[in-house]
């Protein structure tokens, strides 16, 4: 019972907000100074010498314009209704076959490393293999063919070639 709170609360000077949620509050210098020390860290700091808060600010207010939703929002228009139910039913079902095969996987994992009297190496070529299968598969999401999830409430009611995100992007 005190343990989660405690970790809670020792973590939290760690462990930060991530910057899109700081400048969807628009804490826009928080959110600055957080991207600076990531991009400093990957000595990437000549990609953020040209963002300032107050781009950060011009990119927040775009995208969210001035509107603010509020969970209302989601009785209100038709078309997220059907995309909260077919998502949440898409949800579910890949949650219980992710928590299927990593049960799998557990189940099998003792089982491959008798694969060391066949060839010492089997074992590790079969974790590389399942890896490299994996992330081949990840390939076909369609987060990682160019198809970008709506992240607004006007992405999803609009169509997807009407889309005005999609359009910026491009």
């Amino acid at each position: 019972m005190i343990g989660a709170p405690l970790f809670g609360f020792l973590s939290n000077r760690w462990l930060t907000e991530s910057a899109w949620w700081l400048v969807a509050k628009r804490k826009t210098k928080a959110a600055h100074y957080y991207i600076r020390n990531c991009a400093e860290t990957n000595n990437r700091s000549k990609c953020i010498a040209a963002i300032t808060p107050k781009t950060l600010l011009e990119f927040a207010e775009a995208d969210t314009g001035d509107q603010r939703y509020t969970i209302v929002d989601l009785f209100r228009t038709p078309n997220i209704k059907k995309f909260a139910v077919c998502s949440g039913i898409v949800w579910q079902n890949g949650l219980g076959y992710t928590s299927f095969v990593a049960r799998l996987g557990v189940s099998i994992s003792p089982l491959v490393m008798l694969l060391v009297d066949v060839w010492q190496f089997l074992p590790a070529a079969t974790y590389c293999a399942v890896a490299i299968g994996s992330g081949l598969v990840a390939s076909l999401l369609p987060e990682t063919l160019n198809t970008q999830l709506p992240e607004l409430i006007e992405d999803i009611e609009k169509p997807r070639s009407k889309s005005t995100r999609k359009m910026e992007i491009q």
